[in-house]
C-alpha cells in the first residue's frame, strides 16, 4: 500500500481536500492512501506522528503556495521527506516563485501554472491527477501542455 503524503498550509486546506478527491477515486485501483497534517488527532503529537507516516510515505506531495514558503510545519515536513529521500512533486497551487526547486524536480501542472491561474481549474485538477497516477505506476509523465 504506497502512502501519499500531502503537505499544505492551513490557508490551502481546501484546495488540499480538492486534491484528495480527484485522487480518491482511484485509491483501490493504484493500492494508495493519504495523510496529511489534518489527520493527526486532538492531543496527539503532529511531529510525532509526521515521522511515523513520512517512514511509510512512497510519495510527498507538497502543495505550493506563498503560504507553504513561510509555514515551519511545511518546512518541517518537506525536510523530514528530503532526509529520507522520498520522491517529492511540487503542486503548483496559486502564484510563487518556482526558483528554490530543483532542477529536474517534478512540478504539476506539468505547465508548471498554478492551478488558481487555469482558466478551467478541472483541467489542472486532471492534469495533476494523471501525473501522480503515473509516478504511482512510474510512467513517464504526459509532456507538457498550456493551461
Amino acid at each position: 500500500m504506497h502512502i501519499l503524503y500531502i503537505s499544505y498550509d492551513s490557508e490551502d486546506q481546501a484546495l488540499g481536500q480538492r486534491l484528495k478527491k480527484n485522487l480518491s477515486p482511484f485509491q483501490r485501483d493504484y493500492g494508495f492512501t493519504f495523510w496529511s497534517r489534518e489527520d493527526v488527532g486532538p492531543g496527539e503529537n503532529w511531529q510525532k506522528e509526521m515521522g511515523n507516516h513520512l517512514r511509510e510515505t512512497t510519495l510527498f506531495l507538497a502543495l505550493v503556495s506563498p503560504d507553504y514558503l513561510v509555514s515551519p510545519k511545511c518546512t518541517m515536513e518537506q525536510t523530514g521527506a528530503v532526509l529520507r529521500k522520498i520522491p517529492l512533486v511540487y503542486v503548483i497551487l496559486r502564484p510563487t516563485d518556482l526558483e528554490w526547486i530543483s532542477k529536474g524536480s517534478t512540478i504539476l501542472p506539468g505547465n508548471k501554472n498554478p492551478i488558481t491561474c487555469w482558466n478551467n481549474r478541472d483541467r489542472a485538477w486532471l492534469d495533476v491527477q494523471k501525473g501522480v497516477l503515473a509516478l504511482l505506476t512510474d510512467r513517464p509523465l504526459l509532456p507538457e501542455r498550456k493551461g
